[in-house]
């Protein structure tokens, strides 16, 4: 069984390499042949371009079965995933929720949570595609998306609840969820939801770590959206803490 990843640029290499049944060579061939300049101006069409390049370098089509994602998470302790793998978004605000209680007054529990999954279970009553559990196509997505925008550090429901009812409570949540929550990464294997898409989004990572001005958290791969099912215990590969 073939399973690809993407932790950095030579795993992305040897991935492309891998599922193509070819040389490291003649996937950097066909990346040199696409000048790197217009993977800038054009991202969107970087994969399709370098596919297309690929195949007229004499390459041959792609074949794989699983591919490695990785999901940012504030943990309790290495175990929640063990034991329970990746819960949908629903399910793991739950199990977070509970983690957090022990460190919340008995009376202000049922508020909390209560308060805190109003939103999420609106959410995912009109969208569908966010059942969860998400997760990204590389590591370096995983590693610095605190970076780009959401603070990574809390779960995203949860960010939701401060915003809105820090107000009503005397805790400092965020210190909490740092003094007590690991932050990691939870290296799992699935199904790609689409094999093509998945491979077009590593031509497109090896294009952009060897373009001028990357930055790891300046490009959103596909990912791995969920959709409400979760990931069993024997998919998950390995916890990285950071």
């Amino acid at each position: 069984m073939l399973i690809l990843s993407c932790k950095d640029y030579n795993d992305a290499l040897n991935s492309l390499a891998k599922a193509y049944s070819a040389s490291i060579d003649a996937i950097k061939s066909a990346q040199n042949t696409w000048i790197k300049d217009e993977a800038i101006k054009q991202p969107s069409q970087t994969p399709n371009l370098l596919m297309h390049i690929y195949a007229e370098l004499g390459g041959k089509d792609y074949h794989f079965d699983l591919a490695k994602y990785y999901h940012r998470a504030a943990c309790f302790n290495k175990t929640t995933f063990i034991e329970n793998g990746l819960l949908s978004a629903r399910d793991g605000a739950v199990l977070f929720l509970a983690q957090l209680s022990r460190f919340i007054i008995k009376d202000d529990t049922k508020k909390i949570k209560t308060l805190a999954l109003q939103k999420l279970i609106h959410r995912l009553s009109s969208e569908p595609e966010s059942g969860g559990p998400h997760a990204f196509t590389s590591y370096d997505e995983a590693h610095f998306a605190s970076k780009s925008g959401l603070n990574y550090s809390i779960p995203e429901f949860f960010q939701d609840f401060i915003y809105e009812n820090q107000d009503k409570f005397s805790y400092d949540f965020e210190k909490i969820i740092s003094d007590n929550f690991k932050q990691c990464i939870v290296e799992f294997s699935a199904t790609p939801e689409c094999k093509e898409t998945y491979i077009r989004d590593l031509w497109r990572y090896c294009i952009l770590v060897n373009t001028k001005g990357y930055k790891p958290d300046n490009y959103h791969l596909s990912g791995h959206k969920g959709k409400g099912t979760p990931i069993n215990p024997d998919q998950i590969l390995d916890i990285y803490f950071i």
